[in-house]
């Protein structure tokens, strides 16, 4: 069961790319943006992280830090910074018509990139993360193993 008020987004950079996604549905239908989605029920937002990436671009990731967190008063959303492991980007036909590694200069500058995927490539790029959770240190019983 999904939880819709609790979510994560990543930013993976590989090669001076970042990993972006063309949505099919909603507000941002034909931008790109970071892949994430909704934690299912008693999914830490790691193991959300991980499989919410490779469900909608076929690419294993592990996090390695938060980079950013928007709340309200009724969910919130966290964005983690993610080491590339392994795995070619393809499109979830479900959610995305493309699954992609841009330039990230390309990406800062496309209109087509929503603002947010924006701000976030950025703040990853800055090499700071949200002090006190780093998940390279806070290893649970989670990997990306697991992942089928």
């Amino acid at each position: 069961m999904d939880n819709y008020s609790l979510s994560v987004g990543v930013i993976v950079i590989r090669d001076s790319k970042v990993l972006l996604v063309k949505h099919n549905y909603g507000s941002a239908k034909g931008k790109y943006l970071n892949p994430g989605g909704y934690l299912k029920e008693g999914e830490l937002p790691e193991e959300a992280a991980i499989r919410e990436i490779y469900e909608e671009t076929g690419v294993k990731i592990l996090p390695i830090g938060m980079i950013a967190i928007r709340c309200r008063s009724n969910e919130w959303y966290m964005v983690f910074k993610a080491d590339y492991v392994e795995g070619e980007p393809q499109a979830n036909i479900e959610e995305n018509d493309e699954a992609i590694f841009m330039e990230i200069g390309e990406a800062l500058r496309n209109p087509l990139v929503t603002d947010t995927a924006k701000t976030l490539i950025q703040c990853a790029m800055s090499g700071k993360m949200i002090q006190g959770f780093d998940c390279r240190k806070e290893r649970r019983m989670y990997s990306v193993e697991n992942i089928e």
